[in-house]
């Protein structure tokens, strides 16, 4: 169970579908106000649509740290949820059919766009009481047991 956040803004990366859109529900749940950051803008004003009022939304590629430090700027953040993540595409081939280009997007969304995130929101997180703030970064299992790819 989450405590309450009544009154606390969670800015939550890839929000507008699968586990950031989850983690996005049960922080509205826990009583805080969501900042909703994705490139899908139609799936963010979807999202905004089940509570306007508490909800607001950056279509922001978490990769353009120019971008997304200006959608960013002036921004109330209390927790950040870094959970932006796209994989090669090519599930189920084995590392060596892979080539470097291949992941050259994979990294810049998942490892950089992280930094970048980070980088953007500190500002905000900087702010007050900060023994009161909080930073959770997802990852996938694959970084921690073997996979082919």
């Amino acid at each position: 169970m989450i405590p309450s956040l009544t009154g606390q803004t969670v800015a939550i990366t890839g929000s507008a579908r699968g586990i950031g859109l989850a983690i996005a529900r049960a922080f509205l749940e826990a009583g805080a106000d969501v900042l909703a950051i994705d490139l899908d803008g139609n799936a963010l004003t979807e999202f905004q649509n089940e509570a306007p009022d508490r909800i607001r939304t950056r279509a922001v590629n978490v990769a353009d740290f120019e971008a997304l430090r200006s959608a960013l700027a002036g921004q109330t953040i209390d927790h950040l949820v870094c959970a932006a993540a796209i994989g090669s595409g090519k599930t189920g081939f084995p590392f060596w059919n892979l080539e470097p280009s291949d992941w050259s997007r994979v990294l810049e969304v998942t490892l950089m766009g992280v930094v970048n995130t980070v980088h953007a929101a500190l500002p905000s997180l900087l702010e007050g009481d900060t023994t009161q703030k909080s930073v959770l970064i997802l990852s996938s299992v694959a970084g921690q047991i073997g996979s082919q790819t």
